[in-house]
């Protein structure tokens, strides 16, 4: 006994150590409910365990939504929750776990609620009375045409899940499908007796030829949740959603015509089409009247069975309506359908004129006419009235007009109302257009030489008597063309101020080319290239070309004489010429390239500035004196 004794307490203490070290992570998280599934069915009893319950502690108003349990009682640290669940989609327990209070003397006074970790909370797979708000195929009904024939359709309900938890999607749905229609690929489900149908919730269906209106429907199934001891098939479903499926009749949805807007006198042919809303498989017959009202008549000939008939409007003002419907016969059904009226309304005015010339003009300018030109007759005109300017002729049949210019070029006006007095139309509306005629003129060239000084540019303008495209040319060591050379105005840069250049330009219309003609020789000593305010000093340059040294003067304007009237102002006028011999002057010298390449300082004296070292070239000289500023074109020669 003396050696065993030893041994036996080793063993127990090492028990006793290994259950500590077991227990010791319960003790540490408080009381927690055992791992459970996280789904379950109605009227499934689930036993959920709450484990590392402390002495003392109690359960009181413990309860289970959506299910139903006795209370547990506390055994040896845990309390095993017995649930039967119910129809609901939600289902969570309430433990009622409470801890004691106790005072400083260690009585218990009161107990609070104690939250412990991993509280059941599940999904109930239960659909029973659910609505489905979705839509099969997002629609109340199908159509399909009455004459299509046999057809394959594919129904589709939106996704469903258990308690709206895209964890647990409904896998299988009820459909039930008329016995005329057939299921493709479907599994019946005879559970639920004839014409029901498990599938998802996709289903392929083929309906057949002729008329019919059918109602399909569809049911949630918690199919997983139904069995002996568990639940009955019929307490498994959802309440249906419908969707109808029907043949229709065809019907005819409109009655259009080639023209909308018919204006009085327009006898021309109109074309009326009748819009089917069905198509195909049927023998389709179009029934026009006939006869027509307000004296039109019909193009077409009898007997007019198709879906468009062409008619001739008599021209008069007024509204008519032509009605059609159509007979159809498929799959042994016969009908016609319910007939549907053009209405169409012809105005009491003649169409305002809107003649096209049989050349191109530009849009909006006028109509360039280079001998008699044919122009197109206003539809429903049989007259017209014309106010023209002098010199345009008109020759004028209910088909076309023909304008005939005088010789020689220049422009027009002329203004028509189309009339037809013998349907009783009034008078169109007033149409106005412009004409120009003949061979382009080039009358004189002009230029305007105001910027030279500051740009180093003249600009030449060409005038004649019809408008025209101008090609420009230029020679001579004078000038040279800048921004181009067409066009009524061009611009010719001076590169020598001393020196001349020729233009010349071609006018061009659609009725042919004029020219070159000669604008003239101009010689560029003779342009103004000085630019400077009439009281301001003027600023005189020499040589002019230079070659080494360019002498720069400034000379203040003449005082006006006095008079009696001015006499009075005679110190405020010295004064002022005071200040101008005192006021100094910045010079600088700018290349073409408006870069400065001399400058200097002056208070109206002569002033040298040395150029023999500058490429030649033209140069432009600036005197500044606040605000104001002189300048003058220059040339510096090798």
């Amino acid at each position: 006994m003396k050696t065993f004794l030893p041994s036996a307490w080793r063993l127990l203490t090492a028990i006793l150590l290994l259950f500590l070290l077991n227990i010791s992570p319960l003790l540490a998280q408080g009381p927690t409910f055992l791992s459970y599934a996280p789904s379950v069915c109605p009227n499934q009893t689930v036993t959920y365990v709450l484990t590392g319950i402390p002495d003392g502690y109690v359960i009181q108003n413990a309860s289970a939504t959506g299910g139903s349990f006795f209370t547990p009682a506390i055994v040896d640290g845990r309390a095993e929750y017995v649930v039967t669940w119910g129809r609901g989609e939600d289902g969570r327990v309430t433990p009622g776990l409470r801890k004691p209070v106790r005072n400083t003397k260690g009585e218990i006074i009161d107990y609070e609620n104690v939250a412990p970790g991993n509280i059941p909370q599940v999904t109930i797979k239960s659909v029973f009375g659910r609505n489905i708000t979705d839509r099969i195929n997002n629609t109340d009904v199908i159509e399909l045409p009455l004459c299509g024939g046999a057809q394959t359709l594919t129904l589709t309900l939106p996704e469903h899940y258990f308690n709206s938890d895209t964890n647990f999607p409904v896998t299988s749905y009820l459909w039930g499908v008329p016995p005329s229609f057939t299921v493709v690929g479907g599994q019946p489900a005879t559970v639920f007796g004839p014409n029901n149908w498990l599938s998802g919730r996709t289903i392929t269906i083929q309906v057949p030829a002729g008329q019919f209106d059918e109602l399909v429907a569809v049911k949630l199934w918690s199919r997983e949740c139904e069995g002996p001891g568990l639940n009955a098939p019929a307490t498994q479903t959802s309440n249906p959603q419908y969707v109808r499926i029907r043949r229709t009749p065809p019907t005819i949805t409109t009655v259009t015509g080639s023209r909308t807007s018919l204006t009085c006198g327009d006898q021309r042919p109109l074309t009326l089409s009748a819009i089917l809303s069905q198509s195909g498989g049927a023998s389709i017959s179009y029934n026009w009247p006939a006869t027509l009202p307000n004296g039109w008549t019909y193009q077409t000939p009898a007997p007019r069975t198709g879906s468009s008939v062409v008619v001739i409007p008599s021209g008069l003002p007024g509204t008519v309506t032509v009605p059609v419907s159509a007979s159809y016969s498929c799959s042994g059904i016969n009908g016609t359908t319910a007939a549907v009226a053009a209405t169409l309304t012809v105005s009491s005015q003649v169409a305002q004129p809107a003649f096209t010339a049989p050349a191109a003009v530009p849009a909006g300018q006028f109509y360039q006419l280079c001998g008699p030109t044919t122009f197109s007759a206003t539809p429903g005109a049989a007259q017209y009235r014309w106010t023209t300017s002098w010199g345009l002729n008109f020759t004028t049949t209910t088909n076309s007009t023909v304008i005939t210019p005088p010789p020689g070029s220049g422009n027009g006006s002329v203004s028509v109302r189309a009339q037809n007095p013998a349907l009783g139309c009034t008078e169109s509306e007033l149409s106005s257009f412009v004409v120009q005629y003949g061979l382009p003129e080039p009358l004189s060239v002009n230029y305007d030489d105001k910027d030279l000084c500051f740009t180093g540019l003249v600009f030449f303008a060409v005038t004649g008597k019809v408008q025209a495209g101008y090609q420009w040319s230029i020679s001579g060591s004078g000038g040279i063309f800048r921004f181009g050379s067409t066009g009524d105005r061009v611009a010719v840069y001076i590169r020598n101020p001393n020196s001349s250049f020729n233009l010349s330009v071609v006018a061009t219309n659609a009725c042919g080319v004029v020219g070159p003609v000669q604008g003239g020789t101009f010689y560029t000593a003779d342009f103004r290239y000085d630019c400077y305010i009439s009281d301001e000093p003027r600023l005189t340059v020499s040589p002019n070309p230079a070659r080494e040294n360019l002498l720069v003067r400034l000379e203040e304007p003449a005082q006006p004489a006095l008079t009696e009237s001015t006499a009075g102002k005679q110190p405020a006028a010295k004064a002022a010429a005071a200040r101008a011999a005192d006021t100094e002057y910045a010079i600088a010298l700018y290349d073409r390239f408006g870069r400065s390449v001399r400058e200097g300082r002056t208070r109206g004296q002569q002033l040298t500035l040395p150029v023999a070292d500058l490429p030649a070239g033209t140069y432009y000289l600036r005197a500044t004196r606040g605000k104001q500023s002189v300048s003058r074109q220059l040339l510096i020669q090798p």
